[in-house]
């Protein structure tokens, strides 16, 4: 007879099959559960590994109010076949991505739903890469533009409804290394560099980089010119709003402030160059990020797009690596025996 496990609110089915061929895990029964994750109701197949823990394996689909806000395709753990991703706007959950996976990694049709506020963009993912000519369509499904890659190089482009372009990344191998540039109303606000690190998983920005205002005119005309040096700001300026850990007296309250940078070493305002240390919170601006600094470098935490952990960059631009998987730890969540 087929034993009955227990779940946090779960109901279980043991199919007492047995496989050994065609991919499916020998003498392992597959079982399908139901549970309750963050709201949303969770219909899940799975097999109990060596280990002991639960492998998804099959189809999982999510549920909200009855409406359908999630689904996956798994083999042995890993994502495998068509995988749905959805957001929730003031109507419920929305199509938000269709992607094939094999093994964990995206591998074939991809699409991008069109909203009331972005475009529907359809490409073509080659081992984890983009590949191909990837096409971007109105929500009737007018043409809107297009941009080719090859195995993960080339340009990348982001589109508007109206067919304008807002962004232009090169990208290598799947990591933007070289020119970045994007545009406001037509007008050229963000501009500078990439220098990937495929050993390390991201991107850093390197060399020269232009923050422009809204408006192409007036005193926020240039928010931001600074130089860095894979990662790390070297020197320039740039307008933020800046507040200091609120147990210090010091930026108690958020001010904006001109940061300057001269080799390597912060200052704030028209002072003379001076190192200042703490946690401090930048918002706005070309900077955002909560920052450690001591004698005045960046020491640990997230200065616009770097990641610092004891002076040294460890983080940075990481390109799209699919979608979250927790499956496994959700569903050895819920499932007890």
């Amino acid at each position: 007879m087929c034993s009955r496990s227990a779940v946090l609110r779960a109901t279980v089915i043991l199919l007492c099959s047995f496989y050994a061929l065609g991919g499916e895990p020998e003498n392992a029964a597959i079982q399908t559960f139901t549970f309750e994750h963050q709201g949303s109701t969770i219909k899940a197949t799975a097999y109990r590994g060596q280990d002991g823990h639960w492998v998804p394996h099959g189809t999982w689909i999510s549920t909200l109010e009855g409406k359908r806000n999630g689904y996956r395709e798994y083999a042995h753990g890993k994502l495998n076949g068509r995988v749905e991703t959805y957001y929730m706007d003031y109507k419920g959950p929305q199509l938000s991505t269709v992607a094939t996976y094999k093994m964990g990694v995206r591998d074939g049709e991809f699409r991008e739903a069109a909203s009331e506020y972005t475009p529907e963009v359809v490409g073509h993912y080659a081992h984890g890469l983009k590949d191909g000519t990837w096409r971007v369509r109105s929500v009737k499904g007018a043409p809107l533009g297009q941009y080719e890659m090859k195995v993960g190089t080339g340009t990348e482009k982001e589109i508007d409804l109206d067919g304008s372009v807002l962004s232009e990344a090169e990208i290598k191998d799947g990591f933007r290394h070289g020119e970045y540039k994007e545009w406001f109303e037509g007008n050229l606000r963000v501009e500078g560099s990439y220098f990937a690190m495929p050993e390390s998983g991201y991107s850093v920005k390197d060399g020269r980089w232009i923050f422009r205002g809204f408006k192409p005119e007036g005193p926020q005309a240039l928010i931001a010119d600074i130089t860095y040096a894979k990662g790390v700001p070297i020197t320039g300026s740039g307008m933020v709003r800046l507040q200091r850990d609120p147990n210090h007296k010091t930026f108690s309250t958020a001010q904006q402030v001109v940061m300057k940078f001269t080799d390597g070493i912060m200052s704030l305002g028209d002072n003379p160059i001076q190192a200042f240390n703490g946690l401090f919170r930048m918002m706005g601006g070309a900077m955002t990020g909560n920052l450690e600094i001591r004698d005045g470098r960046p020491l640990n935490g997230q200065f616009d797009e770097s990641t610092f952990k004891d002076g040294k960059v460890v983080g940075g631009w990481q390109r799209d690596g699919g979608a979250s998987d927790y499956g496994i730890e959700i569903l050895n969540q819920h499932v007890k025996d």
